[in-house]
C-alpha cells in the first residue's frame, strides 16, 4: 500500500516541468567543471548491443538481460572518488515537486554492476511525472520526508556510487505520469521538445580542471580516493607536473598550456592536438623542471582549450641563504651548458576513455517498487 500522506501521482496534472541542471558545486569547490556525461538513454529496444541515443549516436549501453539504459549518467570528473569523499558536488532538484520516496543507508563504494541496493531520492512533479536521482552517497539523502515540498535547485543528496554502479556518478531518470521513460534531451532520434531549460550540446567540450602536482596522479584504486599528489609550492630545481582535465575532447581540438614567471615572462609552453574521435573524459600532463634560479613569488600555469582560458597559481618560496648560494652555482652551471630548454618536456597522455567503456549504472530494485506505485 502507498505510504499514508503521500500525494497521488495519477491525480496530478499540468504541463511537464523544464529541468535545471541536477548537479551543483558546493562553496568548497572552485574548479571550472565537475562532471562528464557517460551515458544517455538507450532508445533502441533490442539488446544486447543495439544502441541509439537522442542524437542517433551510441553513447549509451544495454545488457544481455534486456535492460536498456533508461537515464542519463553524470560522472564526477576529475578524481571521481576523491571528489565524492570531499563532498564537493551536490545533487539538486532539477524541477520543483514533492518527495515521493527515498532510500539511504546503503554502501556507496560499489565498483561493479549487480543487485546491490542504491541510495536514491524520487521527486514527484506537478504533472504526475517522477524524477529519480540515484547512486547517492551513503547518509546524504535530503532530510525532507516523503510528502514534503522541494523546490528547483534544492539539495537532494551527494553524488556517490551506491547500488549497481562502477564509479561515483548521478543516474538521472525521468518518467511521465504513466510510467514511461522520458529522455529530456531533444535531438534527431528523440523528436520531442527539450525538457532542459538550457540543453547542453551533445559533445559538451570543456576544461574541467587545471592543476599542479608533485607527481602524476594515480587512478588505479576503485572505491578509494585517487592519489592526486596535488601541490602548489615548488622550490627552484624541483620537477612540477602540470595537468589539464577535459571532458568531451574531440579529434582536432587544440589544448595550449604555458607556465609564466611572477613578472609574466613565459618560462615554457606546450601544445596538444587530439587525435581520437572522442574522449568522454581525459587528462594530459607535462613534467617540467623549474630553473635553479627560479625567482620567488607567485607563478602561473595557464591553459587554453577552444575559447576557454583558465589559470591557476603556484608559489616558489623565498630561499634561505644556503639554498640561494646553491641555486646560484646551479644557475651558472646550467648557463655554461647552454641553459635550460624553454618549453615543456616529458609530455604524456595519462588516461582517457570513451563513453562506450565508461561509467555504468542500473537502478536498484527499490526503484521498481516506486515505479509500481506510480501505476496504481
Amino acid at each position: 500500500a502507498a505510504r499514508a500522506g503521500l500525494p497521488s501521482p495519477r491525480a496530478a496534472g499540468g504541463a511537464p516541468p523544464s529541468f535545471e541542471w541536477p548537479l551543483r558545486a558546493r562553496a568548497s569547490a572552485t574548479r571550472p567543471g565537475h562532471h562528464a556525461t557517460s551515458n544517455f538513454v538507450d532508445h533502441d529496444p533490442a539488446s544486447p548491443g543495439a544502441l541509439l541515443d537522442w542524437n542517433c549516436g551510441t553513447r549509451t549501453y544495454d545488457l544481455a538481460d534486456g535492460y536498456d539504459h533508461a537515464g542519463t549518467d553524470f560522472v564526477l570528473w576529475p578524481f571521481p572518488w576523491a571528489t565524492m569523499f570531499e563532498e564537493s558536488v551536490a545533487v539538486v532538484a532539477a524541477a520543483p515537486g514533492t518527495i515521493l520516496e527515498k532510500d539511504d543507508g546503503h554502501d556507496d563504494r560499489s565498483c561493479e554492476l549487480g543487485a546491490a541496493p542504491w541510495n536514491a531520492v524520487y521527486v514527484l512533479h506537478d504533472d504526475g511525472g517522477v524524477a529519480w536521482y540515484g547512486h547517492l552517497k551513503k547518509g546524504s539523502a535530503t532530510p525532507l520526508a516523503p510528502g514534503e515540498r522541494v523546490e528547483a535547485g534544492e539539495f537532494l543528496g551527494l553524488v556517490g556510487s551506491s547500488g549497481s554502479s562502477t564509479a561515483p556518478h548521478l543516474h538521472f531518470e525521468v518518467h511521465d505520469a504513466e510510467g514511461a521513460i522520458v529522455d529530456p534531451f531533444e535531438g534527431p532520434c528523440n523528436a520531442v521538445a527539450s525538457r532542459w531549460l538550457r540543453q547542453p550540446p551533445y559533445f559538451d567540450s570543456a576544461l574541467n580542471r587545471l592543476a599542479t602536482h608533485a607527481a602524476p596522479p594515480e587512478f588505479e584504486a576503485c572505491g578509494e580516493p585517487e592519489a592526486v599528489h596535488a601541490r602548489d609550492r615548488f622550490r627552484p630545481g624541483e620537477v612540477a607536473v602540470f595537468a589539464v582535465y577535459l571532458r568531451d575532447e574531440l579529434a582536432g581540438q587544440t589544448l595550449e598550456v604555458a607556465v609564466r614567471r611572477p613578472d609574466g615572462e613565459l618560462l615554457g609552453d606546450g601544445r596538444h592536438v587530439a587525435s581520437a574521435a572522442h574522449y568522454a573524459w581525459s587528462y594530459w600532463y607535462w613534467s617540467f623542471e623549474l630553473p635553479a634560479d627560479a625567482p620567488p613569488g607567485e607563478w602561473s600555469f595557464e591553459a587554453r582549450f577552444g575559447e576557454q582560458i583558465e589559470r591557476v597559481a603556484f608559489t616558489v618560496p623565498e630561499p634561505d641563504a644556503g639554498a640561494a648560494a646553491a641555486a646560484s652555482l646551479l644557475a651558472l652551471a646550467a648557463a655554461a651548458q647552454a641553459g635550460s630548454k624553454k618549453g615543456f618536456h616529458g609530455r604524456a597522455r595519462a588516461a582517457s576513455t570513451s563513453s562506450s567503456d565508461g561509467v555504468r549504472s542500473r537502478p536498484a530494485a527499490s526503484a521498481a517498487r516506486v515505479a509500481a506505485r506510480l501505476l496504481r
